[in-house]
C-alpha cells in the first residue's frame, strides 16, 4: 500500500507511485488499479496512467458518468476530445455498471459510472502523437491545418489529409483515433 496522494501535482504521478509500479514490474507484475477518486483528477490521472501503460494490466474506477461517456465518445460530438482519442487508441474502456447519486450520502448532483480500462500490451504511441493531438484539439473551430501551421506547412497538411481520403478543411473533432493516427504519420514520415 502507499499512502500517498496519486498525484504529486496537477499533473504528475506521485514518485512513490512510480516507484511502486517500478518495484512491481522489476518483479514480474503488473498493478491492476482500483479507486473511487476524487472526479477532479480522473483526467490528468488517467491520461499519466496511460502514458506509463506497460505497468498495469487494469484499472476499475467509479467515474462522473459524463466522464465515461468522454472516453467512448464519437467524433464529431462535443465530448469528443484528447483524452477521447488517447484512451481508444491505447486501450479498452468498459462502461460496467452505472451508479446512482442515490447510492452515496450526502448525494452528490452527479450520476456514476464503474468503468474497466485495460491498456493494449501492444500499443506504444508514437513520440510527440500525443501533444500533436492536445494542439489539434487546442482550437476546435479551426481546421487542422491552421492549428498545426505553427508545426507543420498548411499545403502538407492539407495534402496529407485529402491522401487520406479527408477534406482539407477537417477539424481534429471530426476524424477517429486511428485517422489522427494516420494523419500524424503522415506529417512526420514527410
Amino acid at each position: 500500500v502507499v499512502t500517498e496522494d496519486i498525484l504529486a501535482s496537477k499533473q504528475v504521478l506521485n514518485k512513490e507511485f512510480h516507484l511502486f509500479l517500478d518495484s512491481q514490474i522489476s518483479q514480474g507484475r503488473r498493478c491492476k488499479i482500483i479507486s473511487n477518486l476524487p472526479y477532479n483528477i480522473l483526467t490528468p490521472l488517467l491520461w499519466n496512467l496511460l502514458i506509463d501503460s506497460e505497468k498495469w494490466s487494469v484499472g476499475v474506477f467509479l467515474v462522473q458518468r459524463e466522464f465515461a461517456e468522454r472516453l467512448r465518445s464519437k467524433p464529431s460530438t462535443s465530448s469528443y476530445a484528447p483524452l477521447t482519442v488517447f484512451a481508444q487508441l491505447s486501450s479498452k474502456v468498459e462502461v460496467l455498471k452505472p451508479v446512482s447519486k442515490h447510492c452515496f450520502w450526502p448525494s452528490p448532483d452527479v450520476e456514476s459510472s464503474i468503468i474497466r480500462v485495460t491498456p493494449h500490451a501492444d500499443i506504444k504511441l508514437p513520440e510527440g502523437f500525443l501533444g500533436f493531438v492536445k494542439q489539434a484539439f487546442s482550437q476546435r473551430r479551426k481546421t487542422i491545418s491552421k492549428v498545426m501551421k505553427s508545426s507543420f506547412p498548411v499545403k502538407l497538411t492539407e495534402s496529407s489529409l485529402e491522401e487520406l481520403g479527408f477534406s482539407p478543411k477537417s477539424r481534429a473533432e471530426s476524424l477517429d483515433p486511428a485517422s489522427l493516427l494516420a494523419l500524424w504519420r503522415k506529417l512526420t514520415s514527410v
